[in-house]
């Protein structure tokens, strides 16, 4: 007997658990009342429970306001980003021109979103492990009240049979056929028996109580029948490392930890390169304890803070004492050295916290020691957790194996009994043992299957899964649409989002259901390499982060239907969601990549003429130049500018570098080719087409 009966009930119960947990809080959960049936099944009690959770409700409110402080940020931050590396400009003649970011600038853009998005996975988190919570707590209760139902059920059967057993004895005691210590022990059986069923019923009745507050219903006492919720599946000993693997990438603390200790890995490394970057000569003081660090290792506290100080006192060594200048024959100025020490942002960093590198480490060493003790902690838990619940398993055969033993026994005893071969008192004996066997079994089986629910919790649904599904992405794509309004999506989307804990990023791509083409997968590209592998829609891709993305790198999803190619559409790997724009009647065009050839740079005066100058012209064959518009036609005319010489023009005339191009010309003034502006790197690229060797 499986945990849900059959595989459509599987995928209800996964959908309701898509809604409740990860949709928006806007859409809210019915309080479902259940009317006109007197059975409840598990299934049933599952979803009332999660939809009469008060604690899940205020984490979605907390989810939902989490995704609109999400969208406010990155917005906010967007707007910024796109302001600096824009054009504007006053009625006052006050220009602004186009500026390429900061790397704190940088920073801030790109930090904000995943700060957030780190926000709104701890809560994804949070209502994972609530929902597994509530499943948990409502599985065994359930699982309980059936156990009890199935007792009181087979007591009261029983105190029939020994009712008419002790009324037929009476009369056998009275016409000198039987004892009177066998109606005795009848008697006995009979008020033992009655006092079990009373005790059973009471507890039956306050557990259906306790449900009852749980899913939000009155549930009288003797009204409902409930459904065996017995699981008899074995977990394979071989499933043990997938169900630790699985619990590790679900498991809300293990996931604290390692975002953590990322935050900690990236501080260390950003201090040590900054005081590397000043005293490169002195670094190697400290440079072993980095290395053990940063690599997992630990090392003495005790010894590093003595040696860092030591190296502190080097680099401070070079500004003790005093400078001499000697001016002509006779004249000599002394004066403290420090006063040549500069004002570099790294060294002011330096002396108002000297111990900054020595800290960061430290507080690494510790992060990661704690994420391996944490994940030490799971794997144990984990596997005594599997070892307790083979244990319950077996013991439930073992009882199982002597009930049906005695089953045979006791028929014998029967026959034996009725022949007179065999005593009362021996039978009933007998009877006991087969009857308390019975009751062993049923609880036996209880305490497994509610074992396995607890588990089920604690390793984040895996036994859910692999008892009832062979497929992993029903949970690897769970909150991948969170973000994207539903109203909104009169085409396919695709969203971006930040795995902070691993460093890397999972996409995935949304279709309406009323869209007029079948797309069944997708690919991720940047430039002519692909990023992981077709993906089927409604999966995700996950990837470690990419590196530095080169402006003049295109970047797009290409969607297919089956193995049919449908469209390559183009993304902003800057947003985090988008709508994506699928062309008709695609033709593939060669693959093109982009060549550097020059550098550029602007100079604005007051007056609003701008000086517009290349550098670094890397193609010796470049001698002249000439900027054309949008309409292609020349800025101002035809006449040639010179790589030396500087371009000036109004800057009204030019308010987007992004959508000029420039023509390149040789010594004989000959046009060598036609080449675009990437503003992003303040360089100029020319496309070049990339043949594909022959298979």
């Amino acid at each position: 007997m499986e945990l849900l009966c059959t595989k459509s009930r599987i995928n209800k119960a996964i959908a309701f658990i898509l809604i409740v947990v990860f949709l928006s809080n806007s859409i809210s959960v019915p309080r479902i009342e259940a009317a006109g049936s007197n059975t409840l099944t598990i299934d049933i009690v599952k979803a009332l429970a999660l939809a009469n959770s008060e604690d899940l409700e205020a984490l979605l409110l907390k989810y939902d306001q989490a995704q609109i402080q999400y969208k406010s940020a990155v917005k906010s931050a967007y707007e910024k980003y796109r302001k600096i590396k824009s054009f504007s400009w006053s009625p006052l003649l006050s220009f602004k021109l186009p500026q390429k970011p900061t790397e704190a600038e940088n920073y801030d853009y790109q930090f904000t979103a995943i700060e957030k998005q780190a926000e709104i996975d701890k809560i994804e988190q949070e209502l994972d492990d609530k929902v597994f919570a509530v499943y948990e707590t409502a599985g065994n209760l359930y699982t309980k009240i059936y156990t009890l139902q199935e007792q009181i059920k087979y007591e009261t059967a029983q105190l029939e049979i020994l009712e008419e057993q002790i009324g037929t004895t009476q009369l056998q005691v009275v016409i000198g056929t039987a004892k009177q210590s066998d109606l005795d022990k009848m008697n006995t059986k009979k008020e033992n028996l009655t006092t079990s069923l009373a005790s059973h019923k009471n507890t039956k009745a306050t557990s259906e109580k306790e449900l009852g507050k749980i899913i939000n219903l009155t549930i009288p006492a003797e009204v409902y029948t409930y459904i065996a919720p017995y699981v008899e599946s074995t977990l394979d000993r071989a499933l043990l490392d997938n169900i630790i693997d699985y619990t590790k990438d679900r498991d809300r603390a293990l996931y604290e930890a390692e975002v953590i200790e990322e935050v900690e890995k990236l501080a260390a490394e950003t201090n040590f390169n900054l005081y590397k970057g000043h005293y490169a000569k002195d670094i190697h003081m400290i440079q072993s304890y980095y290395d053990t660090i940063m690599s997992g290792g630990e090392v003495n506290k005790t010894q590093f803070k003595k040696a860092y100080a030591a190296f502190l006192k080097q680099i401070d060594s070079y500004w003790v004492g005093k400078k001499t200048i000697k001016i002509g024959w006779f004249i000599k100025i002394s004066f403290p050295k420090e006063w040549t020490k500069k004002t570099l942002d790294g060294i002011r960093y330096i002396d108002d916290d000297p111990y900054v590198c020595y800290d960061s480490l430290i507080e690494y060493m510790s992060a990661h020691k704690e994420r391996v003790s944490i994940e030490n902690q799971l794997e144990t838990n984990l596997t005594s957790g599997f070892d307790n619940i083979t244990t319950l398993r077996n013991t439930y055969k073992a009882y199982v194996k002597d009930q049906t033993r005695l089953s045979v026994e006791l028929d014998d005893a029967y026959l034996l009994n009725k022949s007179g071969k065999l005593t009362y008192e021996e039978y009933t004996d007998l009877q006991t043992s087969y009857e308390e066997t019975q009751m062993n079994t049923l609880k036996a089986l209880d305490d497994y299957t509610r074992a396995l629910y607890s588990y089920d919790r604690t390793t984040c649904g895996a036994i859910t899964f692999y008892l009832l599904s062979g497929d992993a992405a029903l949970y690897n794509s769970i909150g991948g649409d969170s973000f994207l309004e539903a109203e909104t999506l009169t085409g396919p989307k695709y969203y971006i989002r930040t795995l902070v804990a691993k460093n890397g990023f999972r996409m995935g791509v949304s279709i309406p259901e009323n869209f007029d083409k079948n797309i069944t997968h997708f690919e991720l590209w940047v430039g002519n390499e692909q990023i992981g592998e077709r993906t089927p829609i409604g999966y995700e891709i996950r990837h470690l982060a990419i590196g530095k993305i080169n402006g003049e790198d295109r970047v797009f999803i290409r969607l297919y239907d089956g193995d049919t190619f449908v469209s390559d559409c183009d993304i902003d790997p800057r947003a985090y969601e988008g709508e994506l724009i699928i062309t008709d009647g695609y033709v593939e065009s060669p693959k093109k990549t982009y060549e550097v050839v020059a550098g550029y740079s602007f100079k604005s005066a007051q007056s609003g003429v701008v000086s517009f100058r290349l550098k670094d012209v890397k193609d010796k064959d470049i001698k002249y130049y000439k900027l054309l518009d949008s309409t292609g036609s020349p800025l101002i005319d035809d006449e040639l500018t010179s790589v030396d010489d500087e371009f000036r023009y109004l800057t009204m005339l030019l308010t987007d570098i992004d959508n000029v191009q420039i023509e390149m010309y040789d010594v004989n003034k000959e046009l060598l080719y036609q080449a675009n502006f990437n503003s992003a790197e303040f360089t100029v690229v020319k496309e070049v087409e990339v043949e594909e060797e022959d298979e």
